[in-house]
């Protein structure tokens, strides 16, 4: 908070941040209580990490233009970039910096993941998502290594270099809010203070707002304002909360570390179980044209193969279970891995449960009946 106040923050903001009580981590909590509507801190843009910042770096700027030119993740990778620069080299923020993630002990990533922990996930969509994001990780290192930080690869080494590339790379995915870039166009921007707040989305007791215009969320003094305000009356002592947004509980587990549990927050999932919904009744269609059954058994023909579509999947994550069982004493799998891959098998069976009961209710079946074996 001290570097915060040379930035032009206030010098006394009413928080202090210590264990969270919402999960692994730090969280933000109140010194003072607040009232419904109140200012709990505002930033101005300045102390922001952004793609602002990036282009607008004194010797990299010109680098990370080109790959803003042609970048199709938002300026995830040039923003890594940055940041793995700053860690190499020790540049400001680095009150800020000290804060990012730096290892597997600070933030549950599926890309400090061994090969064999990402083999737990196997039987689940979330599996060939961690592979995908990973090789897109691999090649924004090398990308990065070969254009804006071949200077710090000469300086540090490749491998130091590919460390602390990935290391950002986690920070920006788990931290790293979505904001409107020059011209309009949606980039990530690291945060200092909102970073710290952890997630609820059924009941987040603050909401923040960026005042500056596009492009400024990491220009300099007078460009923005990023203020969060309560929203409800929160006594000394409570912890912040803030919606990260409706998002699928795989990209939840797979770029923040978690996945918020059924029972912490009202979440309906809708788009994931309308998705299997329609997957289970294109596998069943597909199979019923297939099978004699399908002109004579009719809707009891393609009752049959949805069940069948649905216990294949069930099946499937099974045998991941099963996988990670058999691996999870092994020198290669940490608990924090196993718990994570624990959360998003977890998942991914409610959302085939609540899928298959769609889909049978689509075809004028009793959803309970077809599908009590699935619970």
């Amino acid at each position: 908070f001290a570097w915060l106040a040379t930035c032009g923050t206030e010098e006394s903001i009413p928080i202090e941040l210590r264990a969270s009580c919402c999960g692994d981590g730090i969280g933000a909590f109140l010194t003072r209580p607040m009232q419904a509507g109140e200012v709990v801190f505002a930033i101005p843009a300045s102390p922001f990490i952004s793609l602002s910042t990036a282009l607008n770096h004194p010797t990299l700027g010109a680098a990370f233009q080109q790959l803003w030119d042609s970048s199709s993740d938002g300026g995830v990778a040039l923003l890594a970039g940055l940041v793995a620069h700053l860690q190499l080299n020790g540049g400001e923020p680095h009150a800020y910096l000290s804060m990012l993630p730096s290892s597997l002990a600070t933030q549950n990533s599926v890309l400090w993941w061994t090969d064999d922990e990402v083999a737990l996930l196997a039987g689940t969509s979330a599996h060939d998502e961690a592979i995908s994001l990973r090789a897109e990780a691999d090649e924004a290192i090398d990308l990065l290594k070969n254009t804006a930080l071949s200077a710090d690869v000469a300086l540090h080494g490749e491998a130091a270099v590919a460390d602390a590339m990935r290391a950002a790379l986690v920070g920006v995915l788990s931290r790293a809010y979505a904001v409107l870039g020059e011209g309009g166009r949606p980039c990530k921007t690291l945060v200092p203070l909102l970073d710290a707040i952890n997630h609820h989305s059924a009941a987040p007791t603050i909401d923040y707002l960026f005042t500056g215009a596009p492009g400024d969320e990491g220009g300099g003094a007078g460009a923005g304002l990023l203020i969060a305000r309560s929203l409800c009356d929160q006594p000394a002592g409570a912890e912040l909360l803030v919606s990260y947004g409706e998002q699928p509980d795989l990209l939840f587990g797979l770029h923040y570390g978690f996945v918020p549990p059924p029972d912490y927050e009202a979440r309906t999932l809708a788009e994931e179980v309308e998705a299997v919904r329609d997957e289970l009744l294109a596998e069943a269609a597909a199979a019923v044209r297939e099978s004699p059954l399908g002109t004579s058994e009719g809707r009891g023909a393609n009752a049959d193969a949805l069940r069948a579509a649905a216990f294949m999947r069930l099946e499937a994550i099974k045998r991941g279970a099963e996988r990670a069982r058999d691996t999870a004493g092994g020198r290669s799998v940490r608990a924090c891995s196993a718990s994570l891959a624990l959360a998003l098998r977890q998942s991914e069976k409610r959302v085939l449960q609540h899928g298959a009961l769609m889909a049978a209710r689509r075809l004028g079946r009793e959803g309970r009946f077809l599908f009590v074996d699935l619970y």
